[in-house]
């Protein structure tokens, strides 16, 4: 995705849009620390448009939950579970749980419903971690944030949160961004 990043990018400066998302976490994380802005910046030396990446916001995120520990949960194969680990590690964070579904194919991750990322969670331990965080911008997270949350009795954060939370503020959006409840 990276590589198709700036044409992509082009064809929606021709819609004007005043922010561009790169809305793919491990898109944005593959490569390790930093690799989050290099995309950013390479789309917005292209476009001229501000532009932000999954990874980067599950940083700003993260650091906003006050996190230090975190459990990764997500639909990916070990290889890039290990990637993400990495990331976190590389920017501060302590990974306390690491655990996929093993899913390579975008369109299986796509159909894997809510709850059974709640069983994922749930099933496993995610005792040592300060905040629980759901990678994938094509997983379905929305609609359990705040059950698992308070199942939890911790600050729980997926990808398309964090993206969306990180888009309204940099759009000045003038409600209340509470990232924590949806």
């Amino acid at each position: 995705m990276a590589g198709a990043c700036v044409d992509s990018a082009r064809l929606l400066a021709d819609c004007h849009v005043d922010l561009i998302v790169y809305g793919c976490t491990s898109g944005s994380f593959i490569k390790g620390k930093g690799f989050d802005k290099e995309v950013e910046n390479k789309i917005n030396a292209a476009t001229g448009i501000p532009t932000i990446s999954t990874s980067g916001c599950v940083l700003e995120a993260l650091h906003k939950a006050g996190a230090t520990r975190v459990a990764i949960y997500t639909p990916y194969i070990d290889e890039i579970n290990r990637r993400a680990h990495d990331f976190l590690t590389a920017n501060g964070f302590e990974v306390t749980a690491l655990y996929g579904m093993g899913l390579i194919d975008n369109i299986d991750i796509g159909r894997v419903e809510p709850a059974e990322v709640f069983r994922m969670v749930s099933e496993n331990d995610y005792r040592g971690a300060d905040v629980i965080f759901l990678s994938c911008t094509n997983l379905r997270t929305f609609e359990i944030l705040k059950p698992l949350s308070q199942a939890l009795g911790r600050p729980v954060i997926s990808s398309n949160q964090a993206s969306l939370w990180g888009a309204l503020g940099r759009l000045e959006w003038p409600g209340t961004l509470d990232l924590f409840v949806f």
